[in-house]
Formats: C-alpha cells, sequence, structure tokens
C-alpha cells in the first residue's frame, strides 16, 4: 500500500473482486449534480473572460440531517435524492409537503409508503411525526415541487 498524503494517493492501485463494476454500478444509480451555488448569481450579464463559479453536490451525497440537524435520528442518514424522489413521486405526500397538513385517512399511508421507500437507508420505522418532519424540511428547503 502506498504511504504519504496527497490526492494520488490510491490512483496506481488496482481494483480487485469486482470493485470497480460496483462503483460503477453505484454511479450510474446516483443523483445528478445540483448547482448548490453560483457566482455570480444566475442571470447576470457576463462579458467576455467573466469568472463564474459553480459549486455542485449530487443529492445522492447530502444526508438529509444536513438540511435539518434535528431530524429524527432513524432518519438522519436517509439521501436527500431519495427522500424527494419518495415523496415527489406520490400524491399525497406532495399534498403533505405542499400544505404541512396530513388529512386523519392519510396518516397511515404517509408513514407506510415513507417507511416502504425508504426501507434501504432508515436505521428503522418513521412514526408519524418523523415522516411530516422530513417531508417540511425538503419542501421548506425549496427541494419538492408541487
Amino acid at each position: 500500500m502506498a504511504t504519504g498524503t496527497g490526492v494520488n494517493l490510491l490512483a496506481n492501485a488496482a481494483l480487485k473482486g469486482g470493485a470497480a463494476e460496483k462503483i460503477s454500478e453505484y454511479r450510474v444509480v446516483k443523483a445528478p449534480q445540483t448547482v448548490i451555488k453560483q457566482t455570480p448569481a444566475p442571470g447576470t450579464p457576463v462579458v467576455a473572460g467573466m469568472t463564474i463559479e459553480v459549486q455542485a453536490a449530487s443529492l445522492s451525497d447530502v444526508p438529509v440531517y444536513v438540511l435539518d440537524p434535528g431530524i429524527s435520528a432513524v432518519a438522519k442518514n436517509v439521501p436527500v435524492y431519495d427522500a424527494v424522489t419518495v415523496i415527489q413521486n406520490d400524491d399525497t405526500l406532495r399534498n403533505v409537503a405542499k400544505t404541512g397538513v396530513v388529512n386523519d385517512a392519510d396518516r397511515q399511508k404517509v408513514v407506510q409508503t415513507l417507511n416502504t421507500g425508504l426501507a434501504g437507508s432508515l436505521s428503522g420505522q418513521m412514526t408519524l411525526d418523523d415522516a411530516v418532519g422530513m417531508i417540511n424540511s425538503l419542501s421548506d428547503a425549496g427541494l419538492i415541487e408541487f
């Protein structure tokens, strides 16, 4: 194993045991990068030679607790992209994001949909309060489209 410090420490290491394929498959399912900051702001007129700085991150790499440090321990490591995808794909969850209210008839569906959709990322079962907290946090962050 190479020693020392530096970015290219493992640059010449050969991947073994299907590692390259696993990494490739992981990258395929990751969310595309999202612009999180741009300087100057979008819409600013550009001049030839002007430097534009763009910072981007894949929301697959950002756990929900980054946006909401008070999120339930059960859900803190759920990737933002996964949570947003589950919410966006369900009309009931999108309605909760829009109104901030869960109808009595929808309580079980809200909890079940999130627990099922995020089963691989949760460290247990979410409660209704956990589910609503996550939905509201992502909605407040502007990540849920209505």
